[in-house]
């Protein structure tokens, strides 16, 4: 009886090890179908990228933007890595922000904001004037320009440098100026901001506040003296409480 027992367990644990056997076998069939089946998933011209669509504020995208399109065209739609190509477009300079978005089935669709020159910056000793823009990166180096003109004190200046933090200052609080009264000329002389209105008003400005802060106290003062029929000739910002003179400057 004895014998015949362990006959039994040896026949039961040999049917345990086909069992797992095919199990396992199965398990493997199973796992190289899923791997056959995900390799024509990826290589699946359906599941392509087959266009890239861009455009920025102006319009269409350049030509040298668009020659980065090739390289996603073909790449799996799901498995494609859309900050690769944001990062690339960033490169070129004139590229302030990029976003690519995926668009199903198969599409890319590229927004990309161009740097936009908000001042003109011309070196007191030179002729030459340079675009800046909002981040004050010097975008282009022009002849004539019909954007206010903000002028520095003799330096260098390079197409793709930026203004230090104090021309740079200077460059937004003109250009909110402008905005407000079309102020075209403005100059930077010790520390500060100098302006001129249309009402022959001189401005002080310091180049280490808020801007918006600034001009809005400038457009107050303006409006209120608009108003009482007596303009200042020298409006002084740079202190807690505005200076205002009347008299000969």
């Amino acid at each position: 009886m004895r014998f015949i027992r362990k006959a039994g367990s040896g026949i039961k644990l040999k049917g345990f090890a086909q069992n797992f056997l095919k199990s396992k076998i199965v398990w493997v069939l199973g796992f190289l179908i899923l791997c056959f089946l995900f390799v024509v998933f990826l290589q699946s011209p359906f599941f392509a990228i087959k266009n890239v669509h861009c455009k920025t504020q102006y319009g269409p995208c350049s030509k040298l933007d668009e020659e980065q399109f090739a390289s996603p065209l073909g790449e799996n739609f799901f498995f494609y890595n859309t900050q690769a190509l944001a990062e690339s477009l960033k490169k070129t300079f004139l590229n302030r922000t990029v976003y690519v978005e995926k668009v199903f089935p198969g599409h890319l669709s590229v927004s990309i904001e161009k740097r936009k020159a908000i001042v003109v910056v011309k070196l007191s000793e030179r002729q030459d004037l340079y675009l800046v823009d909002i981040d004050g990166e010097v975008i282009d180096r022009v002849a004539q320009s019909f954007l206010p003109t903000l002028t520095l004190k003799d330096g260098k200046l390079e197409v793709g440098q930026r203004l230090n933090e104090e021309n740079l200052q200077a460059a937004k609080i003109f250009h909110l100026v402008f905005k407000a009264d079309n102020i075209r000329q403005a100059k930077v002389e010790d520390k500060k901001l100098v302006v001129q209105t249309g009402d022959a008003i001189t401005v002080y400005f310091p180049i280490n506040r808020d801007p918006q802060a600034l001009v809005g106290a400038l457009q107050l003062i303006l409006l209120r003296s608009r108003i009482e029929g007596k303009l200042p000739k020298l409006i002084d910002l740079r202190y807690s409480k505005p200076i205002l003179k009347y008299g000969e400057v």
